[in-house]
């Protein structure tokens, strides 16, 4: 008979983990992206703080420090590979290899009063699927043996907020390009899924969660977490929904 898994999130300590876009403006509010680098230092993981801010990533690694985790910072822009290539052997020179990417991506939404074409809303689409794909595809040879566990992290609210034309195309392509880049890292041993966040009421079609209003990065990074952990090892090429009960269906 096999062993059942302990309860909670399990088997991130002494991993090595890089999370983009892991800095904050400020501290009043946690973006998912440090919320993320300080849970996973918090169960052990050591973390490269991405942000191409570095300010806001020294923060973040300070508060990791403060909480006694282990933390460096890099300074990158990881749309293009030059960025990628220099995060990964920043982290690699220190701690050896990669185990964990959080690869916290965003669809650039407009402006509520911004008119915006088609034609541009899916140039910001094909570019956050482009970051998905090159840093993954990138971090690859530095997954260790045991093999590792990526999560690209996306705004649903880009994805449904955009011209009548092309509402749910782009969250169907960043789907569709999780289970592509989940095919291609299986020789490697390593899983790749997405965590598709939306916490604004603007468009939901069905009945919010009463605290809805309580959402924060917290509560992404909660499931960005779990998912990066050894508890989701049986999961990869899935597209995960993190929105408060915005898209569920009408009455």
């Amino acid at each position: 008979m096999s062993t059942a898994p302990g309860p909670g999130i399990s088997g991130l300590s002494g991993k090595v983990a890089i999370v983009t876009a892991s800095g904050s403006a400020g501290d009043r509010s946690v973006s998912i992206g440090r919320a993320t680098a300080m849970l996973l230092a918090r169960a052990g993981a050591k973390v490269t703080v991405v942000d191409h801010h570095r300010a806001w990533a020294r923060r973040t690694a300070d508060l990791i420090h403060g909480g006694g985790g282990a933390a460096i910072i890099a300074e990158a822009d990881i749309t293009t590979e030059a960025g990628c290539k220099a995060v990964i052997a920043q982290t690699t020179d220190r701690w050896s290899q990669v185990d964990l990417l959080a690869n916290v991506c965003a669809i650039d939404a407009p402006n509520p009063d911004e008119d915006i074409s088609s034609t541009e809303w899916q140039r910001r689409t094909e570019a956050t699927a482009a970051a998905f794909r090159v840093f993954t595809q990138q971090v690859l040879p530095s997954v260790g043996d045991d093999g590792g566990a990526i999560v690209n992290v996306t705004s649903l609210a880009a994805c449904t907020n955009g011209p009548p034309n092309v509402h749910g195309q782009p969250a169907e392509q960043i789907a569709q390009v999780t289970a592509a880049l989940a095919a291609e890292a299986a020789p490697h041993g390593t899983r790749v899924n997405c965590v598709g966040v939306d916490f604004s009421s603007a468009g939901a079609k069905g009945q919010l969660l009463r605290h809805s209003s309580e959402a924060n990065g917290w509560h992404a990074a909660s499931v960005v977490t779990f998912m990066l952990s050894e508890s989701a090892r049986m999961v990869t090429g899935q597209m995960l929904v993190v929105d408060a009960g915005a898209s569920l269906p009408a009455d």
